[in-house]
């Protein structure tokens, strides 16, 4: 099955991309991750890439969605931050 990709949002940091990246694929949505350079070597900022037929519903899921700043670092990392 060959998907069609579009670029969904723009990130400046990895983290906070692969936050709403890991957010995304909770409810069933597939992500893929792209760098933008500005020059070779050099990273501008992220693309999250959604398949173009769910990129109705990962506006919905976003839209929808109230995470705390600890449940998106989470996403982001892997890990538990402080709770305080």
């Amino acid at each position: 099955m060959n998907e069609s990709w579009q670029r969904f949002q723009w990130f400046a940091d990895l983290a906070s991309a692969q936050a709403i990246a890991g957010r995304l694929q909770l409810d069933g949505v597939p992500v893929r991750e792209e760098s933008s350079e500005a020059m070779s070597g050099v990273e501008k900022g992220f693309w999250l890439l959604v398949p173009e037929n769910l990129a109705h519903r990962a506006r919905w899921v976003l839209a929808h969605s109230e995470l705390s700043a600890q449940e998106l670092s989470y996403l982001a990392t892997g890990k538990l931050g402080d709770p305080n």
